[in-house]
């Protein structure tokens, strides 16, 4: 397999987004999301930290994500031209970004769980993990890491839910990982220039494309307690809309785990 290479990551950044990012890479961290934060602000706006290996990685709510050598494993730092309670979003245009990618390698059939979670034909095939730093009036400084199975081994066995990894997913002829990089990193910080009210109204209209629960029945597992209903999209601030024998209720990602009644 073709090690990392800053150069590439760059030249396919500049690409997409005509702009290209300061390139940190490792061959084993614990954890590239940690990396990045550490740093407290220190590292250009637009910075990559990218991984052979990562030991400690870290998924929404606590749980692990584990990362072979090899592996697609980067964290992205931008700023988003929004104070810190305006920023709810984010996560969800990040999945977005993530399947557009995907898409163009012929992974028509990628779709987000909501809020992040990157399926194909219900597998999941990608995490995100979205921290923030500084925050102002004038923009807030976020950490977006990016975990996608390349070609999964050993590790695959320790996974609790249905998984798949492109190289499976693409008849073992997975994209080169450093163009991959550097192509989500790129849609990522369009994303992160462009992020406003409009966007995230364009993406509740647009959110049914991407929508892995979309009109599914769905558990959502709140501090111990189960309830069900039926998944009906997203608002424009990014809440899961689910319909409930009370009525429709919208949920904020950091409250709640969701999952289809057929993976419970």
């Amino acid at each position: 397999m073709t090690p990392l290479n800053a150069d590439a990551i760059k030249d396919a950044c500049m690409a997409v987004a005509n702009h290209a990012p300061e390139v940190v890479l490792f061959e084993t961290i614990e954890s590239t999301n940690s990396w990045l934060v550490e740093q407290g602000g220190t590292l250009p706006e637009f910075t990559l930290c990218c991984t052979e290996q990562q030991t400690a990685g870290r998924g929404r709510r606590g749980k692990q994500w584990l990362t072979p050598v090899g592996g697609v494993t980067f964290s992205v730092q931008l700023r988003v031209p929004q104070p810190i309670a305006r920023i709810a979003g984010f996560s969800l245009l990040a999945g977005a970004a993530v399947c557009r990618v995907l898409r163009r390698h012929q992974l028509a059939d990628v779709m987000v769980k909501w809020p992040n979670d990157i399926y194909q034909q219900g597998r999941k095939l990608a995490g995100i993990l979205i921290e923030t730093g500084a925050s102002e009036a004038s923009g807030t400084v976020i950490v977006a890491g990016i975990g996608i199975n390349y070609r999964q081994g050993a590790e695959r066995s320790g996974i609790d839910q249905p998984n798949t990894d492109l190289y499976a997913a693409l008849g073992g002829t997975p994209p080169d990982r450093s163009a991959l990089i550097g192509q989500i990193a790129a849609e990522l910080y369009l994303v992160a220039m462009q992020f406003d009210a409009l966007a995230m109204q364009t993406l509740a209209t647009d959110w049914s494309q991407y929508d892995f629960l979309h009109n599914q029945p769905i558990s959502i597992i709140d501090a111990g307690s189960v309830k069900n209903g039926i998944a009906r999209g997203i608002d424009k601030g990014g809440r899961l809309l689910v319909e409930t024998p009370n009525g429709v209720t919208g949920l904020s990602s950091g409250e709640v785990s969701v999952r289809v009644d057929s993976q419970v």
